[in-house]
């Protein structure tokens, strides 16, 4: 099996040449899913520091509303208000990008394996070819795909 998957994608175009030496489709792979891996770390921190935050509301931010506050009236206590749902939201939204962007990964690393781009390239210039007649053209081609 190993041999099978070091030979991915699975669908190739006639006329695919591999490179020599460098295996270009598993760096790019791999650069994927370190960038993925860094840019879910980072938001995991983010989300670990909404959840330390707590229902607060921050001590500068309340004493800065309290200086505005004396001209304003109410905005203190429309931000305690306020606040608590504001922050399970952003945790909410920092969750569901979890799960987005781990499917997101999942999906595209898929696509990649299977080979699905160049396959609906030779769909395109199939169903080009058979509407349009004549040999395939690019533009044509890349309007279908």
């Amino acid at each position: 099996m190993a041999a099978s998957l070091w030979s991915a994608p699975a669908y190739r175009q006639a006329g695919h040449v591999e490179a020599e030496g460098v295996p270009y489709f598993w760096l790019s792979l791999v650069f994927s899913l370190c960038v993925h891996a860094w840019e879910t770390y980072l938001d995991y921190r983010q989300h670990a520091r909404i959840a330390a935050r707590g229902h607060l509301v921050p001590e500068s931010l309340r004493e800065l509303v309290t200086k505005i506050e004396e001209r304003q009236g109410e905005l203190l206590a429309k931000l305690e208000e306020k606040g608590p749902s504001a922050q399970s939201y952003a945790l909410a939204k920092s969750r569901f990008k979890f799960v987005s962007s781990s499917f997101g990964l999942c999906q595209a690393v898929a696509l990649a394996l299977l080979g699905a781009q160049p396959w609906a390239w030779d769909r395109a210039t199939a169903v080009g070819t058979r509407l349009f007649g004549g040999e395939p053209r690019g533009i044509r081609d890349s309007l279908l795909f």
